[in-house]
């Protein structure tokens, strides 16, 4: 008699690069291009100061999302080369390198000059508080694009398809969309959207995992933007432990499939708690760019341990 419950010995890790493959448009870059397009961001124009908040018709802290949209482009484009960041790990890394010294300089211009300290003081932490409250509502752009996103449709082909309806297997999927559930017919059960699911109305997870804190240290009234990087930043720990089922179900686990999986050091701490739950399972890395797999087997056995051996590739 076949136990229905027996654990599944195949694990999927599924990263951006598995949308991607899916025809999703699901990168950085597509994110960017959504804000560009949906809010006529101006591309060649200044970063300006935070957005003031409006008050909706229910008494809620609103923001034209049109001007929201055009300086959080120009937050995250002064931070960083856009050509360096098409992998998602770059996107939540960069998070917490957020450049707001040229949207206080802007800030201070709108303000004027004023000799008196206490003034200053007050000036800053408004402007401060511009900034956070700016940043966070930004997320609400973010979850937009993915229910955007989630109205177009994937593509999957046989042999994918193939590959992720092998019996016994559960997921760990760090995309927020329904492409498993919908295109492939996945069970929800065997799936763990770690940092949340668009269909159930999550609150999305995104951010970093380590960040350089701002320095406030000669201007106390700057201290909000310490607290917003926080804020920013992604508690791996208690993600872990919210999902602690799902580790504890895979001892059984023989084989892991790394899919569209980037191993950036934001999300890094899963595969580590992974590993402790497993007994030197074989993996199977997707990668077609030799360097990126020479990375990502180095990681599996200098940082993780597994026995060379143990690492295989596959194509789909």
């Amino acid at each position: 008699m076949t136990n229905k419950s027996k654990k599944a010995k195949r694990l999927m890790i599924l990263g951006n690069g598995f949308d991607l493959s899916c025809k999703r448009q699901t990168s950085y870059s597509d994110f960017r291009s959504y804000l560009i397009n949906k809010y006529g961001v101006d591309e060649n124009k200044e970063i300006t100061f935070a957005p003031d908040t409006a008050i909706s018709p229910n008494g809620d802290v609103d923001y034209d999302k049109s001007n929201l949209a055009e300086w959080y482009v120009k937050l995250i484009d002064n931070s960083e080369d856009i050509a360096e960041i098409n992998k998602w790990s770059k996107y939540e890394e960069i998070l917490g390198y957020l450049d707001y010294d040229s949207v206080l300089d802007n800030d201070m211009n709108d303000y004027g000059d004023d000799d008196d300290e206490w003034i200053q003081a007050y000036n800053n932490e408004d402007m401060c508080t511009n900034i956070f409250n700016s940043v966070l509502f930004a997320h609400n752009l973010f979850s937009d694009w993915i229910y955007y996103i989630q109205k177009k449709p994937a593509e999957i082909n046989a042999k994918c398809n193939q590959l992720l309806s092998y019996p016994n297997t559960y997921f760990l999927n760090f995309n927020y969309t329904d492409t498993l559930e919908k295109y492939v017919g996945i069970k929800s059960s065997n799936i763990t959207h770690i940092h949340g699911y668009a269909n159930d109305n999550d609150n999305l997870i995104v951010g970093h995992h380590k960040f350089q804190k701002y320095n406030h240290e000669s201007d106390p009234s700057k201290s909000k933007l310490n607290e917003l990087d926080e804020d920013l930043e992604k508690n791996v720990t208690n993600i872990i432990k919210e999902n602690s089922p799902f580790f504890d179900s895979l001892h059984d686990i023989t084989e892991i499939y790394f899919f569209g999986f980037s191993f950036g050091e934001v999300d890094l701490p899963y595969i580590e708690k992974i590993f402790e739950y497993t007994s030197n399972p074989t993996c199977y890395l997707n990668c077609f760019n030799p360097e990126d797999l020479k990375a990502q087997r180095e990681i599996l056995t200098q940082r993780l341990g597994l026995d060379i051996n143990k690492i295989k590739t596959y194509q789909v």
